[in-house]
C-alpha cells in the first residue's frame, strides 16, 4: 500500500490504530483524549486481513466476498469505538477499516499523519516485552511521531 492509495484525509491527521485487544482500547481513549485537548479530529483505522480477524457469518454454501471482510471489519471497528467513545463523541472522530498487511499499511498511513497512536499488545509468548512487533516496527520506521500506550501505562 502507498500514500497514494490512503484517503487524503489523513494527510496531518491525528491517527489511532486499533484492534479490539484492551491495550489498543486503551490507546483508544488516550488519543481520544489528545483529540479533545487539541481540538482535532480523531482518525481511528483498523487494519484486517482474510489470516486475522473473524471471518463474516455467512451461507457456509457461498464463499466469502471481499466486501463482506469489509463490512464485518466496518462494523467491528463501529461496535469498538462506540464501546469506548458512546455512540455521540464530544468531538470529531472517523472511522476506517483498511485492508493490508498491519504494519505495511500503518508504515504508508505514517507517511501522510503528523500523529500515530498504537497500543502495545506484546503477543506471542513474549508478552512481558515492552513492545510488541507491530508497535516495534512503527517505532522504528514511521514517518511521523508514533506514540506507543501500554495498558496501566497512562491514567485516561
Amino acid at each position: 500500500m502507498t500514500t497514494s492509495s490512503l484517503p487524503e484525509d489523513l494527510r496531518g491527521a491525528l491517527v489511532v490504530a486499533v484492534d479490539e485487544s484492551v491495550p489498543a482500547r486503551v490507546a483508544l481513549r488516550f488519543a481520544a483524549s489528545m483529540a479533545r485537548e487539541s481540538g482535532r479530529p480523531l482518525h481511528v483505522l483498523m487494519v484486517w486481513n482474510f489470516v486475522r480477524g473473524p471471518a463474516p457469518v455467512r451461507d457456509p454454501d457461498t464463499p466469502t466476498s471481499q466486501g463482506q471482510w469489509q463490512t464485518e471489519a466496518e462494523e467491528r471497528l463501529r461496535r469498538l469505538v462506540a464501546e469506548e467513545l458512546g455512540e455521540t463523541p464530544d468531538f470529531e472522530v472517523s472511522q476506517r477499516a483498511l485492508h493490508g498487511n498491519t504494519v505495511p499499511v500503518l508504515l504508508a498511513v505514517s507517511g501522510l499523519a503528523r500523529h500515530l497512536v498504537v497500543g502495545s499488545r506484546g503477543r506471542g509468548g513474549f508478552s512481558g516485552l515492552l513492545l510488541g512487533s507491530t508497535s516495534e516496527q512503527l517505532v522504528h520506521y514511521a514517518h511521523c511521531p508514533v506514540t506507543v500506550v501500554r495498558e496501566g501505562g497512562t491514567e485516561v
